[in-house]
């Protein structure tokens, strides 16, 4: 919940508008996600938080349709959409080309569960990408709003690739032109 001074019992919390140590869902909704906005029903904001979480609304904030277009393009790019693809040296499997250490960060995070050569399995290997891009292609952590070429670059780069500089900046810039290209069929 972020820094918070703790106040007398008596004492009403001037930015969350309970008292000391309470922190409601209606509060933790209304004034995390909705910070900036002059939100005065509480109601309207839980009802806005709980319909981003049960709608899967992105954290990685591009649209639904557009993480499927890009993610469509990058598994053209990668395999041709072969399911059963296997390439650099046989580190790289499945339709997204995912690599073991990928498949860890994004299972170690989201919880999905499986085991790495379940990435053979088109479904299940899209579960690992956007579990992947929900922990790296987030506006907090790129300080704006997430493009589709974030994606494109967080997959083939991995979590440091949109600040990436010199030769492998080139390559990450020669890997976006080809999904570019994809996305303009």
């Amino acid at each position: 919940m972020g820094k918070h001074r703790p106040h007398p019992p008596s004492e009403q919390c001037q930015h969350r508008g309970t008292p000391s140590g309470t922190t409601t869902l209606a509060n933790y909704l209304y004034f995390k996600p909705f910070k900036g906005l002059l939100m005065k029903n509480k109601a309207m904001a839980i009802y806005l938080g709980l319909a981003g979480l049960l709608t899967g609304t992105p954290a990685y904030g591009i649209t639904d349709a557009d993480m499927d277009r890009v993610l469509s393009a990058i598994r053209v790019v990668e395999s041709n959409n072969n399911p059963n693809a296997v390439g650099d040296s046989g580190k790289a499997i499945g339709v997204y080309q995912i690599w073991d250490s990928y498949w860890k960060d994004a299972t170690e995070f989201s919880g999905i569960g499986g085991t790495y050569k379940d990435c053979f399995k088109a479904d299940y290997a899209d579960k690992v990408v956007r579990a992947y891009m929900k922990r790296y292609a987030t506006k907090k952590r790129l300080g704006r709003e997430v493009t589709m070429e974030d994606i494109a670059r967080l997959h083939n780069g991995g979590p440091r690739a949109v600040w990436a500089k010199g030769k492998k900046k080139q390559n990450l810039d020669k890997y976006w032109a080809k999904v570019q290209k994809e996305l303009n069929r």
